[in-house]
């Protein structure tokens, strides 16, 4: 027999262990460069290797087969890189850069299927229960062929009406057995996907609600909600129907080959050619689908965030009159991912024409060759028929095979976006402390610098030092941009700072509990985010310890009492999406009942009262000073008038703290930033 592997080996790199006798070649180990992508094919070289030995002992035909092999199969080295090895065993001994990022990224890949099929664990009973049905569902629909074709050689050898009906029967039970089980195997599946999407949806929604927030403002909503309905609920289905999907056709696959050695190996060997065909359009296939699932994964979350970003915000476009211009640019991302779809399909049906013409092909082979099988008496009608059968249930099973293998990278698409979202590097703002001090409400800044996570060289706050004491009201004004808003987001601990630090009570804010610090430390902030759900809701909300009597008191502190008994449902009124409602005033002082309710030792009022009617804000500034000295207040205001009060006021500029001191006490430095504001604003009022 000629020596396949001096054709084979020509200019790639292979280790083999062969034992070479006169009569046979068994081929027990092959490695090969780049190995990843004709492993479905290795895995098969038991099978496929008699149909090998018997093409390479045909001179006329080895040559140009081999050609074609060692083009779809095996992947192209430098010679001369491999000069120095024997031409019969040469070692794979280095890769080069970009054969490590192909493998890196297809144990990435493999990677990403581990950790999807790591979900069906969590629900290993009804998986359990899943897969002992498919065992008897398989085990029938194996032997149906095998009955069928007993049923005709029953009425072929006229065996009568008795054998035949009992063969019917026969055929009929083991066919409602398969079915019976079908229906259990579909059933079980089907809620383990619901319960893989809600665990898969759970870690992605607790993974996302504890990233710090410098993640969300670099991170599109829309995309989020994507990921956490489509992309979910993509994995999940792939996940559970596709891995039920891939078992059966495995175990039907080899169940088949095992009945078709039985009825004519002869015929199985001529099978074969096609089949690693079929293997490799698969491998190609899948790796194409792989690719543009994510592309595709990727333009549907753009369209998601365009329609969030739309829905929340109509006013604004109805405002503008861009009610076309909004359905254009929806219109246009759609029509991205029609373009992927439409590769897609392009690629599903050259798939499909592909496996069909090679099934077909086969199919015509084996009827030519069993013919001829039947006239020289070596096998009878009826088990030609059998065989066919076995071979349609081959064939399609294989094309199951495929396509469950090619959802199975639709799912890794998909999964991608999930994991990436999961394990994004982002510290936890929130996760360390774990102490419970009591908190009085004295503030320490110190040599605090800070820059945004989303623009790290541009310095916002700069060696800032201040001490704000237990008890005092103390105001921050400036200009737009200075810093005021960030300073609060610090002392909120949403970020951390750059160098420095901040005490509480002569602790670390880091250091303490989350939960604790946040119900010792509560914000009103300048537009007031409200839940769709009722009055009572949102002002209890976090707060599952206060009573109702805490929930009235902090409303008519808030002066918000007046005006929610007078709704309809009272403190059990909808505020709607958003609180749309309700007025803007009404919603500013139900955020403030919300902040009070949590009796804060720290209440932080960002422009809270900058939507309130001149009344509603005076009743404000008369609850604020009714609880002035019982605990630190921090006010962010434009209107200077409404901070005249403050027991320290501090003019941030460009991050810095420019001056501090009383209203009273500013305003005889006519040279200060502060009586510049002031200056400014009675200019304004004026005008």
């Amino acid at each position: 027999m000629p020596n396949i592997w001096h054709f084979l080996g020509h200019g790639r790199a292979w280790i083999d262990k062969s034992h070479i006798c006169t009569e046979n070649v068994a081929l027990n180990t092959v490695y090969i460069d780049n190995l990843h992508r004709c492993l479905p094919v290795l895995r098969l070289h038991h099978i496929l290797w008699p149909l090998w030995k018997a093409i390479f002992e045909s001179q006329d035909v080895h040559k140009p087969l081999v050609k074609i092999f060692r083009i779809l199969y095996l992947p192209k080295v430098s010679p001369e890189k491999y000069s120095n090895v024997p031409e019969k065993k040469k070692i794979l001994k280095k890769k080069s850069a970009d054969i490590d990022a192909k493998h890196h990224e297809e144990l990435t890949t493999f990677d990403h299927i581990r950790t999807l099929f790591s979900y069906c664990k969590h629900e290993w009973k009804w998986f359990t229960a899943g897969f002992s049905a498919l065992l008897v569902f398989v085990s029938a629909q194996i032997f149906e062929p095998s009955v069928t074709g007993y049923v005709l050689s029953t009425v072929i050898d006229k065996k009568g009406y008795h054998a035949l009906i009992l063969a019917i029967v026969f055929r009929i039970a083991v066919t409602f057995t398969a079915v019976i089980f079908d229906g259990f195997v579909d059933g079980c599946m089907e809620y383990a996907t619901s319960l893989i999407a809600r665990k898969l949806r759970l870690d992605l929604f607790s993974s996302l609600v504890s990233k710090n927030i410098a993640f969300f403002d670099v991170t599109n909503s829309g995309e989020m909600v994507s990921r956490l309905t489509a992309d979910c609920q993509t994995v999940s289905t792939a996940i559970s129907f596709n891995l039920t999907q891939f078992l059966r056709a495995i175990i039907l696959i080899i169940g088949t080959l095992g009945f078709l050695l039985f009825y004519s190996w002869r015929m199985t060997m001529v099978t074969f050619i096609t089949f690693p065909l079929m293997v490799i359009l698969t491998k190609f296939y899948g790796d194409f689908y792989d690719r543009l699932s994510e592309s595709t994964q990727n333009t549907v979350a753009k369209a998601n965030q365009i329609a969030a970003e739309v829905l929340s915000t109509m006013r604004t476009v109805r405002s503008f009159a861009c009610e076309k211009r909004e359905v254009n640019r929806f219109s246009n991302t759609l029509s991205n991912v029609l373009k992927f779809d439409k590769k897609r399909s392009l690629a599903s049906a050259g798939y499909t024409w592909s496996c069909d013409i090679a099934e077909n092909i086969t199919i015509a082979i084996i009827l030519f060759y069993g013919g001829h099988l039947v006239f020289s008496d070596k096998l009878s009608s009826a088990t030609l028929v059998t065989y066919i059968l076995y071979l349609e249930q081959l064939e399609t099973n294989l094309y199951i095979l495929g396509a469950a293998m090619t959802q199975v990278m639709k799912c890794v698409g998909a999964s991608r976006k999930i994991f990436a979202l999961m394990n994004e590097t982002s510290e936890d703002s929130f996760s360390e402390g774990d102490e419970k001090p009591v908190i009085t409400g004295k503030i320490e800044i110190n040599s605090m610098d800070f820059t945004y996570p989303s623009r790290p060289h541009k310095k916002i706050v700069e060696d800032m030092n201040l001490t704000l004491e237990a008890g005092s009201t103390v105001a921050f004004v400036g200009s737009s941009g200075g810093g005021k808003s960030t300073v609060i987001a610090l002392i909120e601990r949403f970020y951390k700072p750059t160098s420095g630090s901040i005490l509480m009570d002569g602790i670390s804010i880091d250091k303490i509990d989350h939960e604790y610090y946040h119900e010792k430390v509560a914000l009103v902030a300048q537009e007031p985010v409200l839940y769709n759900g009722t009055i009572r809701e949102n002002i209890l909300y976090g707060c599952d310890w206060a009573t109702e009597d805490d929930m009235l008191r902090s409303a008519q502190t808030a002066n918000a009492h007046d005006f929610i008994i007078q709704l309809e449902n009272g403190y059990d009124t909808k505020c709607g999406e958003r609180g749309a409602q309700l007025s803007g005033g009404q919603k500013q002082r139900i955020a403030i009942a919300r902040a009070l309710v949590r009796r804060p030792a720290v209440l932080i009022l960002d422009e809270a009262t900058s939507a309130l009617d001149s009344h509603s804000e005076d009743a404000v500034q008369e609850a604020l000073k009714k609880i002035a000295g019982k605990l630190t207040v921090i006010i962010i205001a434009h209107r200077l008038s409404t901070i005249e009060h403050a027991d320290r006021i501090y003019v941030i500029d460009k991050g810095r703290i420019a001056q501090s001191g009383t209203h009273s006490e500013m305003l005889e430095d006519i040279n200060g930033p502060y009586y510049s504001l002031v200056a400014r604003q009675s200019r304004s009022i004026q005008m």
